[in-house]
């Protein structure tokens, strides 16, 4: 675990509530894939990652978008 300060967790836990970092890359990036990694195993989400490439280099990742897309997860109840 991180030794973050009381003010960064406050910080950290007011973006995510905000939902800042998906906001700013759904307006920087053309697509954006979002991903719930709570409590999963990397060879878990290694999975869903290389799903979203396979569907990329595909040529149609449309399903793939769909199942991933953002905003789709909201972790705002496990805090509340």
């Amino acid at each position: 675990m991180r030794d973050y300060s009381d003010a960064k967790i406050e910080e950290n836990v007011e973006a995510e509530c905000l939902d800042v970092i998906l906001v700013e890359s759904v307006e920087w990036c053309r697509k954006v894939y979002e991903l719930d990694t709570t409590g999963r195993m990397a060879e878990d989400v290694v999975t869903d990652v290389e799903e979203i490439i396979s569907g990329i280099l595909s040529g149609d990742d449309s399903e793939v978008y769909q199942k991933y897309m953002p905003g789709s997860f909201d972790w705002s109840g496990e805090i509340f």
